[in-house]
């Protein structure tokens, strides 16, 4: 507001003191303004775009990348690549926002764009550039479009991932989380978060934003990295071989569960799985092959009371989806 005010009051003084004058005056200063910002903007060493769209037709986009020179640590953005943090509420029906830094309270700061620190690229091993997208979402599912050709036109770029899954972060190997897309291999991703519905505390990624005429509110999120340190997981695999993930709509049923047997629906009939029963020490429990159908019997009997993971793989790609089961 006062800027605003003063700006009409320089303008009106300039006018009853220097009419002759008044419009190179004011061509010259915004020219110059002009001139200020174009050479305080910098394009960072990689960026891309991420498009999304909910199943009406919103629309929104956010860029992210690494520079060397970005900063990195408590409240600290990139103003000079184009990061802005946003302090409004989160659109009830469709936004996106990429996690930029954190606030001194630990909280989540936001903005449209994100250009996160590489330390360095040397050689044959490039640093890890990764970050957190959030996502609320109304109207499923959502589609999420890009330029691949960015990303595989850099060997660094070979195990660029996307994943709603917690266990990204936190497994030995990131290859044996539940569910990830490698960027480098496709150009759209399409995600309904059944995952989410069906288990919502099931250690999938999300934040918790001031939502419009919400308040407070579950937001969900997925971590994302660019380039990779001695991995080389996504670009062991061919074009032709990736496929997505077994369809979100799959699910163990019923779960928890305490009768002999647990069934497992693929959402959709696939030419061949593999199925395999694991503990929480990776013991394989069960495994098996099944062909041509929608719902799979496991066999329960015998097995304790505990937690579980069911692993799934079709046959044209060996990578396994993990569901948790929860034996009562």
């Amino acid at each position: 507001m006062y800027c605003s005010y003063a700006a009409a009051y320089f303008a009106h003084f300039i006018k009853s003191f220097f009419m002759k004058n008044i419009t190179l005056i004011i061509v010259t200063t915004t020219a110059f303004t002009f001139s200020s910002a174009l050479m305080a903007q910098q394009t960072p060493l990689f960026q891309m775009t991420l498009h999304f769209e909910d199943a009406i037709g919103n629309k929104d986009s956010i860029i992210i990348g690494y520079d060397s020179n970005a900063v990195s640590g408590l409240g600290l953005i990139d103003p000079q690549f184009g990061e802005m943090v946003i302090d409004e509420p989160f659109d009830s029906v469709f936004e996106v926002r990429a996690f930029v830094a954190y606030d001194s309270s630990w909280h989540y700061l936001t903005s449209k764009k994100a250009i996160h620190r590489l330390p360095f690229v040397e050689g044959s091993s490039c640093s890890i550039a990764d970050g957190l997208i959030f996502i609320n979402i109304q109207h499923f599912p959502l589609t999420i479009r890009y330029d691949s050709a960015l990303l595989n036109e850099n060997y660094c770029h070979g195990d660029a991932i996307l994943s709603p899954d917690q266990l990204v972060l936190t497994l030995e190997n990131w290859q044996d989380a539940r569910i990830f897309y490698c960027l480098g291999k496709t150009d759209k991703i399409i995600d309904d978060f059944e995952y989410y519905l069906h288990d919502p505390e099931d250690g999938w990624l999300f934040g918790e934003f001031d939502v419009d005429g919400v308040g407070m509110s579950t937001v969900r999120s997925y971590f994302y990295r660019i380039s990779y340190f001695d991995d080389g997981y996504c670009a062991t695999i061919s074009d032709t071989e990736y496929t997505l993930p077994i369809s979100h709509s799959a699910r163990l049923f019923p779960n928890p569960n305490s009768s002999s047997s647990v069934m497992f629906d693929l959402g959709e009939i696939a030419e061949e799985i593999q199925v395999a029963l694991y503990d929480l020490n990776g013991r394989c429990l069960r495994s098996f092959s099944s062909f041509l159908q929608q719902t799979i019997p496991i066999d329960l009997e015998g097995v304790p009371a505990g937690v579980y993971f069911v692993g799934v793989s079709t046959s044209q790609n060996s990578k396994p989806v993990h569901y948790k089961l929860i034996r009562q």
